[in-house]
């Protein structure tokens, strides 16, 4: 009985500790998937794009702006040890996930859609943060995307 009891109290004692790792390695967890929820949300931007409907890839891409402020709640249930290493050595600490990833294209999307009012505030807040112009920003956009787009094209050929 004492056997069955010691064997009760490691197994509770070592599912609290995996749960409390889980909980501190989370947000090691959550910087991750936003940076893939962004990734899938730039590539479902590009396809508008190309498909010709850039109202809808604007959408899309401002959303791709918009994932670092929600926030992902999500528990790592691979790997946590992994995580909470990384957290305890603070390499994470000053990485944080911008809040302006691909503004230049949303910016040009939605001026490109003709929706100039949704696109000014990206093209003030670049002009005032990056001192570029929007002819500078149109330029570096347009080419992203044309070079996604392709891409994108070589990808379903192959």
């Amino acid at each position: 009985m004492k056997r069955l009891l010691l064997y009760l109290l490691f197994f509770v004692l070592g599912s609290s500790f995996g749960m409390l790792l889980c909980w501190y390695a989370s947000p090691v967890w959550s910087y991750n998937e936003a940076i893939r929820s962004r990734e899938d949300l730039v590539d479902a931007s590009v396809l508008q794009f190309r498909s010709g409907r850039v109202a809808e890839a604007a959408v899309l891409m401002q959303q791709a702006n918009e994932v670092a402020s929600r926030p992902d709640q999500s528990w790592p249930m691979m790997f946590p040890w992994h995580a909470a290493v990384l957290r305890i050595t603070g390499v994470f600490s000053s990485i944080h996930v911008s809040k302006d990833y691909r503004a230049a294209e949303t910016a040009y999307l939605f001026r490109a859609s003709g929706q100039h009012d949704r696109a000014g505030p990206y093209y003030e807040r670049l002009q005032r943060q990056r001192s570029r112009t929007p002819e500078q920003v149109d330029a570096s956009a347009s080419a992203f995307l044309r070079s996604a787009s392709a891409f994108q094209e070589q990808q379903m050929k192959e």
